[in-house]
């Protein structure tokens, strides 16, 4: 197996430090609409975080890949620290629903990013354009994105892939 199990946490921290700006942190917490990161913290049990606003651009990249640790899979480990505490994905500590993109308070829209097919995760949203999904623009099935995820793509699926999120976003 030599897909992103295991993998994914080295790539995805090179990458937002390679193209995040140095005061991204600031440009995010600065919005007028939130922006909002959602991750599982576990002091002692499992709760819901919600980062809005970011102290720094290694806080913001903390708190994005808090939001993506699915134990074991992200970097072998169970969990990952942010801002001195032991979490992991969104998903853990909400609503499935949602599928760890909550409302954010105070805000019109919440938009919900999902790279598993919404209608297979049963991701709700509440406007029709507010949810980000491969399913909206493939017919590929569940199993076709495990397989993807457990063994490396092709040049041309990964580009496909690519140009799906682009498309839907």
């Amino acid at each position: 197996i030599n897909g992103t199990s295991g993998r994914l946490k080295d790539v995805l921290e090179k990458t937002l430090h390679d193209l995040l700006p140095e005061n991204s942190h600031e440009k995010i917490s600065q919005r007028k609409g939130l922006v909002g990161i959602n991750y599982t913290n576990f002091s002692p049990f499992p709760y819901s975080t919600l980062a809005t606003q970011f102290n720094s651009k290694a806080d913001l990249i903390d708190c994005l890949l808090a939001s993506c640790h699915v134990p074991f899979w992200f970097n072998g480990s169970a969990f990952t620290k942010v801002r001195g505490k032991f979490a992991v994905d969104g998903f853990f500590g909400g609503p499935r629903k949602t599928f760890g993109a909550p409302d954010i308070p105070g805000n019109v829209k919440t938009v919900r990013v999902s790279v598993f097919p919404s209608n297979l995760a049963s991701i709700e949203s509440s406007e029709e354009g507010d949810l980000i999904s491969p399913d909206l623009l493939s017919d590929n099935k569940l199993t076709d994105f495990f397989t993807l995820a457990l063994n490396p793509g092709s040049k041309e699926e990964v580009n496909e892939l690519f140009e799906m999120g682009r498309e839907s976003a």
